[in-house]
């Protein structure tokens, strides 16, 4: 079952619009709609607040977060591992996102490699 999962991850892609003014929780729902994952984003280090929107981060904290955005489309493939998701956000957006499961938990960093479809099917515990 393990290399026609990844055949399929290769093809399952989604496209994200993300604004400056877009609320974290809309942008956490998408994520977990298209992924069964959460999108965990953080203002500097700590769990930003979900009512928050990119633009409300930018004043939270000192990293400078892109506010400038008018819904830019990120394609995001169910193939792309989370280290690659993590640091698409970071560099377009300058925001530092971790991936969690569904539930929200953190997978944590030791599994960075695995890729958004095998962190949605638990592949990794």
């Amino acid at each position: 079952m393990g290399i026609f999962n990844k055949i399929i991850d290769n093809f399952k892609s989604n496209d994200f619009s993300v604004s400056g003014n877009k609320k974290l929780r809309t942008i956490n729902k998408e994520f977990k709609d298209s992924f069964n994952l959460s999108l965990l984003i953080y203002k500097g280090n700590q769990r930003a607040d979900e009512s928050l929107s990119f633009a409300d981060l930018n004043k939270k904290t000192s990293i400078d977060v892109d506010t400038s955005i008018n819904n830019v489309d990120l394609e995001i493939k169910a193939s792309m591992t989370i280290k690659e998701v993590e640091g698409l956000f970071f560099d377009t957006f300058g925001v530092k996102v971790q991936i969690g499961d569904k539930k929200g938990k953190l997978i944590g960093s030791k599994f960075d490699s695995i890729t958004l479809g095998e962190a949605s099917r638990q592949e990794y515990q």
